[in-house]
């Protein structure tokens, strides 16, 4: 099968954590995705004194938390100077669902048309609530991100982004920032149902670079009752997931 998207960014740490890419570099090409390059760049050796006082000036992040906020922005300079149309970012320790490919391929056939997006693929133990799911629509315009394990960005949004970044610092996450600053500098968000992506260091399979959570069976275990509960009960109850979907403005 023809690869269904022809960009594709894997944010990764340029020392270490080899049994992550050696993960990527088996699961991508077994997934359809032969091609995709790794942003190396942005690592906490790279936060120079000119970057945190810039692009970080004030924040209170933590170095891994500046580091992976670093990557995702300097993706975004790689897609406006590079003038890429759209691009799939994923981070190392993504996981694709089975039939992977057919499923983005659906998401890309229902994007086209549309422009200024991020498209959110991943799971993050969250769904589209069924009270808005419509029989064979893949994206639904939402007002908060998830996590940002797995998303396509069009040229657009990622200019958006990258232009308002060059002005103003930040203090926050890179997820954290998507959703509060979406309807600011003016991109839509969607999420993608159903979801593509799973992180590796939410189920257990890897620790996470950024907080505590670990591998052991614990976590395993844990991961799947959250999982389940909140992909299934929880997502279609809760109030706060069901506002994701309610009065969403859609930016030109």
């Amino acid at each position: 099968m023809v690869q269904p998207i022809e960009h594709v960014f894997v944010i990764h740490v340029s020392e270490g954590y080899d049994e992550r890419r050696e993960h990527i570099d088996k699961h991508l090409p077994e997934s359809g995705l032969e091609r995709f390059e790794y942003m190396l760049d942005g690592d906490i050796k790279d936060l120079t004194e000119d970057v945190l006082d810039t692009l970080f000036k004030g924040s209170e992040q933590t170095p891994p938390e500046k580091s992976c906020f670093y990557k995702h922005y300097l993706t975004y300079k790689a897609i406006v100077e590079r003038d890429i149309p759209f691009a799939l970012v994923l981070e190392d320790d993504a996981y694709l669902t089975s039939d992977f490919s057919e499923k983005l391929a659906l998401v890309l056939q229902e994007l086209q048309g549309k422009s200024n997006y991020l498209v959110n693929i991943e799971s993050a133990y969250l769904s589209v609530p069924f009270k808005y799911r419509r029989c064979n629509q893949y994206i639904y315009l939402a007002n908060h991100t998830k996590m940002t394990g797995g998303y396509i960005i069009d040229y657009v949004a990622a200019k958006k982004l990258y232009d308002y970044l060059n002005q103003y610092p930040v203090n926050l996450p890179i997820d954290i920032y998507q959703s509060e600053m979406r309807d600011i500098i003016g991109f839509n968000i969607y999420w993608s149902q159903p979801a593509l992506v799973q992180q590796g260091s939410k189920n257990g399979t890897f620790a996470s670079a950024i907080n505590a959570e670990g591998t052991g069976l614990m976590d395993k275990v844990r991961y799947l009752i959250r999982n389940y509960h909140k992909k299934y009960i929880w997502s279609h109850v809760n109030k706060r997931v069901l506002r994701v979907f309610e009065n969403v403005r859609n930016h030109k």
